[in-house]
C-alpha cells in the first residue's frame, strides 16, 4: 500500500527537504488587517515581521485551511496511486486544524485520511513529518509509520520564551488572568503531553532561559538512551539566536543543533522576539 506524507507549512521544512522526502504541504492562511495570505506563498517570515513593525495598527491572527481546499489534494494523490495520506499538523492546543479534519475525513473516499497531532509546533512537527516521509519512502504500512510517530513524539520536548503573551491571548488560546503575575517577565512556555500550552514560569532576562534550557537538555543527555537533535527557533532575533546556538554548542557538543523559524503563522501566536528550543530523540535513529 502507498502512503503519503502531508504536513502544514507551520513545519517550516524547506522545499529541499519535502522533495527528498516527498512530503506534500499545506500552506496555513494569515489574516493580516484585511488581506488573507498563505503562508510560503506570499508571506515568508521577513515580509511577516517587517509588517509587525510597521503596521502596528493592524493584528495579525491565525486562520484555519478550509477543508474543501484539501479536496483536490486528496484526489491528486488517489490518481498517483496513493491509497493512505497521514497528515501531520501543529499542536491541538493551539489550533483546531486536526480536530477539524479528523471529523471531515469520515467523509473523504478517494482514499483514507490519518490525522496526526504532533503535539508541539515548528521544528517538533517538522521532526515528525521528516520520519513520517522517510518511513513511508521506506514502504512501511500506515499502522507501522504511526506506531514510529508515537514513539517520537512522546520523546520531545520544547521551551519558549516569549515578550508577551498576548498574541496568545487574542487568539484565545491562553488566559491571561492566571498568570499575570508572569508579565512582570518574559513568559516561558512548553507543551504539555496532549499538546496544550502551559506556562511554567517568567525570565528577567533572555540569558536566565538560556541556562534553563541547557540544564533541562543536559539532564535529558544523561538520562536518554538515544541519541538526541535539537533546532533552536527564532522569529526576528537573529543575535539571540546566535547566542542560543554558541551557549547551547559550547555546553553540550555531543549534540547536533540546528537553526529554525518562527515563521508568519506561529509568529501570530507567539508575537515578535520569541525564540524557541526544540529537542528529542534524533528522528533519523527511528527510520
Amino acid at each position: 500500500m502507498k502512503t503519503a506524507v502531508v504536513t502544514t507549512s507551520s513545519a517550516y521544512l524547506t522545499a529541499e527537504q519535502c522533495e527528498t522526502y516527498g512530503i506534500k504541504v499545506i500552506h496555513a492562511p494569515v489574516l493580516f488587517g484585511n488581506r488573507l495570505y498563505q503562508e510560503g506563498v506570499d508571506l515568508d517570515s521577513n515580509l511577516f515581521y517587517r509588517l509587525l513593525k510597521t503596521e502596528k495598527k493592524q493584528i495579525p491572527t491565525p486562520a484555519q485551511a478550509s477543508m474543501d481546499e484539501l479536496t483536490p489534494l486528496f484526489t491528486d494523490l488517489a490518481h498517483e496511486g496513493y491509497e493512505d495520506v497521514i497528515i501531520i499538523g501543529l499542536a491541538g492546543g493551539l489550533s483546531g486544524f486536526i480536530n477539524t479534519l479528523t471529523t471531515y475525513a469520515q467523509n473523504v473516499t478517494a482514499l483514507q485520511v490519518w490525522p496526526w497531532d504532533s503535539y508541539g509546533v515548528c521544528a517538533s512537527t517538522g521532526y515528525q513529518a521528516l520520519l513520517a516521509g522517510q518511513l513511508a519512502q521506506n514502504g512501511l504500512s500506515v499502522q507501522e509509520i504511526l506506531a514510529r510517530l508515537s514513539v517520537l513524539r512522546s520523546r520531545l520536548k520544547s521551551v519558549w520564551l516569549l515578550d508577551s503573551l498576548r498574541p496568545l491571548s487574542r487568539t484565545g488560546q491562553i488566559n491571561l488572568n492566571p498568570v499575570s503575575d508572569l508579565l512582570k517577565g518574559k513568559p516561558i512556555l512548553t507543551f504539555t503531553e496532549q499538546g496544550q500550552v502551559k506556562v511554567t514560569g517568567s525570565a528577567r532576562f533572555d540569558r536566565s532561559a538560556l541556562n534553563e534550557s541547557v540544564k533541562l537538555l543536559g539532564q535529558d543527555e544523561k538520562d536518554a538512551d538515544y541519541l538526541l537533535r535539537a533546532t533552536v527557533v527564532n522569529g526576528d532575533d537573529r543575535e539571540s539566536m546566535q547566542e542560543w546556538l554558541d551557549k547551547l554548542a559550547a555546553e553540550l557538543p555531543n549534540i547536533q543543533f540546528e537553526e529554525g523559524i518562527i515563521g508568519p503563522y506561529v509568529g501570530t501566536l507567539m508575537g515578535s522576539g520569541a525564540m524557541g528550543l526544540v529537542w528529542g530523540q534524533d528522528w533519523k535513529s527511528l527510520t
